[in-house]
């Protein structure tokens, strides 16, 4: 009775056919466009290696300020982030840049060490005060940056859960536009 109802057979062909043409109708959004730059910057990273705007060159990143005193810490975010990143293969960086000058590369590697920083995707920079001053200047507090292979702030997000999702998907975005 069942087979020969017309309802059933539309349900099957509804329930193979939607599968195979929904990619045709999927929209992907357009990468956010670029809202500033990064200054040139001369830093040093945890293992006391030379970092600059340079070192970003070609690469997404995840940008974040924090400082190693918890006044600033979102670093548990970021965490968050690189399991994401690594467990869906995305070759996008993140960069942790210190506000406290104070805050030394055997500091900062102690630190990353603690908080499981994979060191081949996640660097913590430091250095003069004045250089971590203009960098810092180029976010709203509490905010990350995704920025781009040239330098370009590509947006500013909050590290909640809902801004995670949202740079997690929108880092993506930016890494499409850049192999283009």
């Amino acid at each position: 009775m069942l087979l020969r109802s017309p309802y059933f057979w539309a349900a099957i062909v509804a329930m193979v056919t939607l599968p195979l043409i929904r990619p045709l109708f999927r929209h992907i959004p357009d990468p956010p466009p670029v809202s500033g730059r990064l200054p040139t910057f001369a830093l040093i990273d945890q293992r006391g290696r030379p970092f600059g705007l340079a070192d970003l060159e070609g690469r997404v990143q995840i940008v974040d300020f924090f400082s190693t005193t918890g006044a600033l810490d979102p670093t548990r975010a970021m965490h968050t982030l690189q399991r994401r990143l690594k467990q869906h293969r995305l070759p996008i960086r993140l960069i942790s840049i210190t506000v406290d000058p104070g805050d030394t590369p055997p500091l900062l590697a102690r630190y990353a060490r603690a908080h499981d920083a994979d060191p081949h995707r996640w660097s913590f920079l430091t250095g003069p005060g004045l250089q971590l001053q203009r960098l810092a200047a180029v976010h709203r507090p509490g905010r990350f940056l995704i920025v781009d292979g040239d330098g370009g702030i590509r947006g500013q997000y909050h590290p909640d859960k809902m801004g995670l999702d949202e740079m997690f998907h929108r880092s993506q975005h930016v890494l499409r536009d850049q192999r283009r």
